[in-house]
């Protein structure tokens, strides 16, 4: 403040202050005091526009384009007043409007700091931004660039076995990997309506899925896995196998079934029929089948396959089907096991044994082998 001189002029010294904008508006007030409130009334001047001005900020800075939740990043840069480095400047860092990191340029203006993004945001792109605080006739600075967050796709596997007989369970073993760090998860498995849930240690897991015995067929089930990381940088992953599945019970009803079949056509045949002439026989009916070629081998893989085929004509002979060129061992096992009765789980054994031995490229053992020989005589004998 200040007082008028005897002629009514004044003259002050004002104080910008650090209100870090461009402009403001000055404007003088009158006020009387003493003799002149008698004769003065209170003034106001026009307003004038001040321009403030300050040294200006400049700030830069470099991060990765792409990051992932709760995996911290580096972001470093500098600060510099008019091309000058700027010692001992407040930096904050800011990712999606909040506040992340803070730090303080060294004596060449430099900054190095270490940003986390947080848990809870989602996979998406957000603003980076770097702001410097002013600081005396220095400005503030902003930057910013932009940022994705993503989740890391990891791999899942699954191991089952070939061949799974009631009421044993699924057994299935996993194992999840990823880039990144993965400690465990919440697993699910899934196979023809059953279900499972177990929780994965360092990304593996192992579960046993019960099928219920009184409903379920035999055949090939889609075994499914569910993986969901404890990780909030690991996306879910899912993954699927087959296996075959074998219902004893299945068996015994078919093989029922046929008893009852063969005893009403045995029964049907000792009753007296009406005489009917006698039709020439259909010698194209009676020729031999010709046999699909398999693979011929020496050694262990050629007794498991012998095996095979000395157990294959008798499949043949009690399912009434015979296998065909286009058949793989699989879709010929699909095709009879309902068929076979008892029998039909050591020949389901069998199949898989003499698959390994063609397909395989490895010696089986002697066990192996030794296997072989009794799954084929409890076929031949059963």
């Amino acid at each position: 403040s200040t007082y008028t001189l005897p002629n009514g002029s004044y003259r002050a010294l004002v104080e910008a202050p650090y209100l870090y904008v461009g402009k403001v508006k000055v404007q003088a007030v009158y006020v009387p005091e003493g003799s002149d409130l008698e004769v003065y009334e209170a003034a106001r001047s026009p307003e004038e526009t001040l321009t403030l001005l300050y040294l200006a900020t400049g700030v830069s800075f470099k991060s990765p384009l792409c990051a992932y939740p709760g995996v911290p990043l580096t972001v470093e840069g500098e600060v510099r007043v008019e091309g000058e480095p700027s010692p001992s400047r407040e930096v904050k860092v800011y990712l999606a409007r909040r506040l992340v990191a803070e730090a303080v340029s060294d004596a060449e203006g430099r900054f190095k700091v270490n940003v986390t993004p947080p848990l809870d945001l989602p996979p998406s792109v957000y603003r980076l931004a770097v702001y410097v605080e002013p600081r005396g006739i220095a400005s503030g600075a902003w930057a910013s660039r932009n940022l994705k967050l993503v989740r890391v796709e990891g791999a899942l596997r699954l191991k089952v076995p070939s061949l799974v007989v009631l009421p044993s369970p699924v057994a299935v073993e996993g194992f999840f990997t990823s880039p990144l760090p993965s400690a465990g998860g919440e697993v699910r498995v899934e196979v023809g309506g059953a279900v499972s849930v177990v929780r994965a240690v360092n990304g593996s897991f192992e579960a046993h899925v019960y099928l219920p015995i009184a409903s379920s067929m035999t055949g090939l089930y889609e075994v499914k896995a569910f993986y969901s990381p404890d990780e909030p940088w690991n996306k879910e992953a899912e993954a699927s196998v087959r296996v075959l599945v074998v219902n004893p019970l299945n068996l015994v009803l078919a093989s029922l079934a046929a008893f009852l079949v063969v005893s009403a056509a045995r029964r049907s045949r000792l009753r007296p029929r009406p005489f009917e002439e006698a039709k020439p026989l259909i010698t194209e009916a009676l020729k031999p089948r010709p046999k699909p070629r398999l693979a011929v081998f020496t050694g262990r893989r050629g007794e498991v396959v012998k095996a095979y085929r000395e157990a294959l004509e008798r499949v043949e002979d009690r399912s009434g089907v015979y296998m065909e060129a286009y058949h793989t061992l699989r879709e010929y096992l699909r095709e009879v096991l309902g068929k076979l009765g008892p029998i039909g789980v050591f020949f389901a054994r069998l199949t898989e044994l003499a698959e390994r031995a063609l397909y395989a490229g490895l010696e089986p053992s002697e066990r192996e082998v030794s296997e072989a020989e009794e799954l084929k005589r409890r076929v031949v004998e059963g």
